[in-house]
């Protein structure tokens, strides 16, 4: 069928970044006989378009960088108010659930059964018993009518004692194993700093018991509230690794990183998986069911954040997909007594563009150029801010250079105006 040298007609598009768009395909034949033959697949574009931000942050005369110092990112309207930029998938009642068909028949038998870490946020408004985190052949994580988290290897559930949820809170809750050991961790903060509340147990089980031959699909709801953030893992997180990620987005190329959800979409019908190895991604995409839908209520401790290494630059951290935006505040803060010098260069690259698989905060290798639409913004200032509290709290603005000390309200803007 068809002609070798039948023309291909190509059409093309502008599209905006942060818009989800359905695309088809149409393939025309024409028949040596005169009849034409058209063949379509349409499909949902998909592509993490990321921001990378590289900087770094030093103090004192001497341009001396602190280590540990916090960096946040937040996203704000045009009125320099905080905009939406989370989402998470609310569950109306116990009925509401989230779907990932596995990849093949045998897929969830081999994850599983090696060392694998569960991790995610939730929001109980009610307990109710259920499993939460539903591996397959009753086998996952569950909890109880009054709060306690269970682990069901399908034929029997197993309580981890001393641990119990918080309702209408936020808990970060992990589920590890390490060879027949499973333990299970949540973690809480009632906000400012320090360091989260940890709660932990741990369970022997055998692996053998586990019924996930032939499983077809991991589900997460059954519950009455929310989830978040849900990241799943081929390898057993320490609780320092917990401590360590729990409050901030990742990059999605993790070592051993095999399912990311962060539920940012905000569509209707599904949502994407953001785990990849380079640039292929692992496209372990969910589909939301009935009694689910996403939300704005997320957990206050999640934020686009990192903390500075011992040469002052903020890692591991990187901006998602935040697309169209007025301004954006960045604020550090650290109990040192000046703030010297802060250079920040604020872009946005296509993933495909990518090269560094280090922190995209700042990346080890040259970074391609940006296309469109892709832009970038710089600007570096130096000032010496007297100390007046324990905490040194400034905006980067990207519009001015000099030595004076901004207010605490500028806002970092691009020196074009308005969104992209």
């Amino acid at each position: 069928m068809g002609d070798a040298d039948t023309p291909v007609e190509q059409r093309r598009v502008s599209v905006l970044s942060g818009i989800y768009y359905d695309y088809r395909v149409t393939v025309e034949d024409k028949c040596d006989d005169g009849t034409i033959v058209n063949s379509d697949m349409t499909n949902i574009g998909f592509a993490k378009s990321t921001g990378t931000v590289t900087g770094r942050i030093a103090y004192g005369s001497s341009g001396t960088a602190v280590q540990g110092v916090d960096v946040t990112m937040t996203m704000t309207n045009s009125e320099g108010k905080e905009a939406e930029q989370y989402h998470s998938i609310y569950f109306s009642d116990a009925t509401g659930v989230v779907t990932w068909p596995y990849p093949s028949s045998d897929y969830a038998a081999s994850l599983f059964a090696g060392d694998f870490s569960i991790q995610l946020w939730l929001y109980p408004e009610t307990f109710s018993k259920s499993l939460i985190a539903h591996l397959g052949g009753n086998a996952g994580l569950g909890m109880t009518a009054s709060g306690q988290l269970t682990f069901s290897n399908g034929s029997t559930t197993y309580t981890f004692n001393g641990i119990t949820l918080q309702k209408e809170s936020y808990n970060h809750v992990v589920l590890t194993r390490s060879g027949t050991t499973l333990t299970c961790y949540v973690l809480t903060k009632d906000g400012g700093s320090g360091e989260p509340t940890v709660q932990k147990a741990t369970l022997t089980i055998a692996g053998s018991q586990w019924p996930l031959t032939n499983a077809s699909q991991f589900e997460l709801g059954r519950f009455k509230g929310a989830a978040d953030e849900l990241r799943l893992w081929a390898k057993c997180l320490s609780e320092a690794d917990i401590v360590g990620n729990y409050d901030h987005l990742l990059v999605g190329d993790e070592q051993q990183l095999e399912t990311y959800w962060t539920f940012d979409e905000g569509l209707r019908t599904q949502f994407f998986d953001y785990s990849r190895d380079g640039s292929n991604y692992h496209k372990h995409h969910g589909l939301i069911g009935s009694n689910a839908q996403t939300s704005t209520l997320t957990p206050g401790a999640l934020r686009l954040r990192a903390k500075t290494d011992a040469e002052g630059f903020p890692s591991p951290a990187q901006a998602p997909p935040i697309q169209s935006f007025h301004s954006t505040v960045f604020t550090s803060s650290t109990p040192t007594r000046r703030c010297s010098m802060w250079a920040i260069t604020h872009s946005y690259i296509p993933p495909t563009l990518r090269t560094s698989r280090r922190s995209p905060w700042r990346d080890a290798s040259p970074t391609p150029a940006p296309t469109s639409p892709s832009r970038a913004y710089s600007s570096t200032w130096t000032d010496s801010c007297r100390p007046t509290t324990a905490r040194c709290s400034r905006p980067m603005p990207m519009e001015s250079t000099g030595s004076a000390c901004p207010s605490a309200d500028t806002m970092l803007r691009p020196s074009s105006a308005g969104t992209r």
